[in-house]
């Protein structure tokens, strides 16, 4: 018990060595995710069923899994923003194009803005906190969406189709750079 404990210490504070090379602090992090992904990407394209298809991470050796998270994603309601604009003290512009996204019935966290990177608010409730996340568009039916706290570490495969096949996976990942240096981990995997 002991050697794993130790194990899980020591790879966690590796892991925050390679997050943080420059030791920036979240703001700056922050910023620096704003200016770097910085393309124009409509919530329209976001609406609709998405499916975590896949995990990219460090963590080698994961196995497939068959949970099949699914994200909706909706545009929101003035009542629905009047909730999020009461926890957190906020005005939420209404030409961001605010939509709400419910995780597999879980959680309903609020996205706005018209770039990559979009903050993310918390469903109120849950906790109060307001995060950037990155959405790229790869193509019309798949997206890799991740946090910026993260810093690229993981990245989330999401895709309008449930059943694709790993050979579907490859072709549509094949050249993007932020995810040659991970491993897939797949998930709505084929029983």
């Amino acid at each position: 018990m002991f050697r794993l404990l130790s194990t899980i210490c020591i790879f966690a504070m590796l892991q925050n060595g390679w997050a943080s090379p420059r030791n920036l602090r979240s703001d700056e992090v922050t910023e620096e995710c704003r200016n770097t992904y910085n393309n124009e990407l409509s919530n329209d394209f976001l609406e609709g069923v998405w499916y975590e298809v896949a995990k990219y991470t460090f963590f080698g050796g994961l196995v497939p899994s068959i949970w099949c998270t699914n994200n909706t994603i909706y545009k929101a309601t003035d009542e629905r923003l009047a909730v999020f604009e009461s926890a957190y003290g906020v005005k939420i512009p209404r030409e961001e194009n605010p939509v709400l996204i419910n995780n597999s019935n879980y959680a309903l966290n609020l996205l706005i803005g018209h770039l990559e990177a979009k903050d993310h608010f918390m469903q109120p409730g849950f906790a109060l906190e307001e995060t950037v996340w990155n959405y790229r568009r790869l193509t019309d039916d798949y997206m890799m969406v991740w946090s910026c706290a993260l810093r690229g570490r993981t990245i989330w495969l999401h895709s309008r189709i449930r059943d694709v096949t790993n050979q579907e996976i490859a072709e549509v990942t094949t050249g993007v750079p932020e995810l040659s240096r991970l491993e897939m981990q797949r998930y709505c995997a084929p029983y």
